[in-house]
């Protein structure tokens, strides 16, 4: 990279507001400073940021945006009510070609290293793509069509952990399973899922916390009602969330 630019970073910070409201709002924050790039990090106070709003007059293929991730090449990844869409800072392009019927809502998605993107449809079930093999739709294989799913989670052994409308499920080794005896009832909230240091999961229904280990699920009492610090999802575990 030149060092000679003037500029030192563009900083994207989004904000979406939950499935069924109207409009998405992505705030694309850029510092600008004379003179070359330092090594060492420079702290920025909020004035030196800018903001930027993207509509459907601006390009974006949707305003309901239910999901916002980056790709391995820097663009932002959109999952909306009509589809998946790309971002590179200036122009919006829909994604086509990876299984998910014309205007159907997406809800999730996680993408792989290798280029392999799980995709969750709001009907449709899981779609799995790969560069190689193109689309597999995993919910139907498995006997369970026009599922709503709402999450994914990648565990430290590899399983993946499927948020649904019904429950949880867990797609490893090419096989999915359903949890059925965890005491969801269709509806619950699914999500988030976090990881423990010993490899057990983590997570949130509309009747509390659960937490699956050695094969068996269990409601996890608190000594609070209220999770102190759920800031840490990605350090595989949870502060302050200790048995009674």
């Amino acid at each position: 990279m030149d060092h000679t630019l003037s500029f030192l970073r563009r900083y994207w910070r989004i904000w979406t507001r939950p499935v069924g409201w109207s409009w998405l709002l992505l705030g694309v924050l850029t510092s600008v400073i004379d003179g070359q790039l330092h090594a060492e990090r420079v702290k920025l106070q909020l004035p030196d940021y800018q903001k930027q709003n993207w509509q459907v007059e601006d390009g974006l293929p949707e305003n309901n945006v239910r999901m916002i991730g980056q790709r391995p090449d820097g663009r932002l990844l959109l999952a909306t009510s009509s589809g998946l869409a790309t971002f590179d800072g200036l122009h919006f392009q829909e994604l086509a070609g990876l299984g998910v019927s014309d205007r159907e809502a997406v809800n999730a998605f996680l993408e792989e290293r290798d280029g392999t993107l799980w995709i969750g449809t709001d009907g449709s079930g899981v779609l799995k793509y790969t560069p190689s093999l193109g689309v597999t739709n995993i919910s139907d294989l498995a006997g369970r069509p026009n599922e709503r799913i709402r999450n994914f989670f990648r565990d430290s052994s590899g399983a993946l952990w499927i948020a649904t409308q019904n429950g949880i499920e867990r797609y490893r080794n090419g096989k999915l399973e359903v949890f059925a005896e965890a005491g969801m009832t269709s509806g619950d909230i699914t999500t988030p899922f976090a990881e423990d240091e010993q490899g057990g999961i983590f997570f949130v229904t509309s009747k509390g916390l659960f937490h699956f280990a050695n094969e068996e699920w269990k409601p996890y009492v608190t000594r609070s009602s209220v999770l102190a610090d759920t800031t840490s999802w990605s350090a595989r575990m949870w502060p302050q969330v200790l048995p009674s």
